[in-house]
């Protein structure tokens, strides 16, 4: 239920991951695991890949978060009314672009709370906050800002949190073609994605009931 869940205790650290793989056709792979918030600097990764030799590459790289949230969202119905609630804490906590935080699906509104609890406390500490734009890419969210590391650990922590949260539910999904767009759904959703699309887009995107 939305009213159990508390921003404040989410855990925010990242953890990533180094994929190597050999450039031979053995397939070969070698993923290297770091620590809580460890993010390797290029200088590292250039003397893994020299203690490895020249036949093994950098294939990708990429983060987890150290534990994902509960699964779970809002009412709907609660949409509008709770960004608006954290459109208003940013913009008092004087940070610009506060009104991207309007673009949150229902799936994806703890990870909303989360980042806006975080930037409101940094903010009160002297940091200098811009988010420059917030929205979904490919099935998972992407968080645009401008500051601090910490502030770019955050924006990749939710984006992190969002790749296996359903964009209408919050509950287990993954990214899927939806009709040409690529959305992260639960297998509920996806089969009333193949019913009625425009009723699950009214989820994601849930409006406040009028009077």
């Amino acid at each position: 239920m939305a009213d159990q869940f508390d921003p404040i205790a989410a855990n925010i650290q990242i953890r990533a991951t180094l994929g190597l793989r050999r450039k031979d056709e053995s397939g070969a792979r070698l993923d290297l695991r770091f620590g809580p918030d460890e993010d390797p600097e290029p200088g590292a990764i250039y003397r893994i890949k020299d203690v490895l030799g020249e036949a093994w590459e950098l294939s990708y790289r990429w983060y987890e978060p150290v534990e994902p949230l509960p699964w779970g969202a809002p009412d709907p119905r609660m949409r509008e009314a709770l960004l608006g609630d954290l459109e208003a804490e940013l913009e008092e906590a004087g940070i610009e672009g506060s009104s991207a935080v309007l673009d949150y699906p229902t799936g994806w509104l703890w990870i909303a709370q989360v980042m806006t609890d975080r930037m409101v406390k940094w903010a009160a500490e002297g940091e200098e906050i811009e988010i420059s734009d917030i929205k979904e890419k490919f099935g998972t969210l992407r968080c645009y800002v401008r500051g601090s590391e910490r502030l770019q650990n955050l924006a990749q922590w939710c984006e992190a949190q969002s790749e296996t949260r359903c964009m209408a539910t919050g509950l287990q999904g993954r990214p899927r073609n939806a009709g040409g767009w690529v959305l992260c759904l639960s297998e509920e959703m996806m089969e009333l994605h193949k019913r009625d699309h425009y009723q699950l887009m009214d989820l994601i995107y849930a409006r406040s009931p009028r009077s």
